[in-house]
């Protein structure tokens, strides 16, 4: 379900690489913006899986954020806020809803973190933490 008023999914996904765990605050962090997509969560985990973009964290020391946008019937089912000022004026800026939530959520990252769970991976994939935006 979405996050009241965000047009965000409450839970995102973020991957954690071995070299980054315990040591979160020291990490670079990679925001992956999706684009729109059906909001059945087993198919965003797929995705996430598929992009090699946990394999690049893992060989450089990343943390890669995937937020989930829910979109609505104006932007789009699925999709980010990419040019509504209808919906909301600061839409392209940390001030909008969707993108100040996911700054938020990268400035506050650890404790984010301390209140997630793991997702299980499939075959040959690497763990994955959904984490709960609101």
């Amino acid at each position: 379900p979405a996050v009241r008023g965000t047009t965000l999914l409450r839970y995102g996904i973020v991957y954690v690489s071995t070299g980054c765990k315990g040591r979160e605050d020291a990490c670079r962090v990679h925001v992956n913006y999706h684009g729109c997509m059906s909001e059945d969560w087993e198919e965003r985990e797929r995705w996430v899986h598929s992009l090699d973009l946990n394999e690049y964290a893992e060989a450089n020391d990343l943390i890669i954020v995937y937020p989930q946008a829910a979109g609505d019937a104006h932007i789009g089912r699925g999709c980010w806020n990419w040019a509504s000022y209808i919906d909301d004026p600061f839409f392209d800026t940390r001030r909008g809803i969707q993108l100040g939530t996911v700054h938020a959520l990268v400035q506050d990252l650890p404790n984010a973190l301390l209140r997630s769970r793991l997702s299980p991976p499939g075959p040959d994939e690497l763990d994955a933490i959904s984490i709960e935006l609101a």
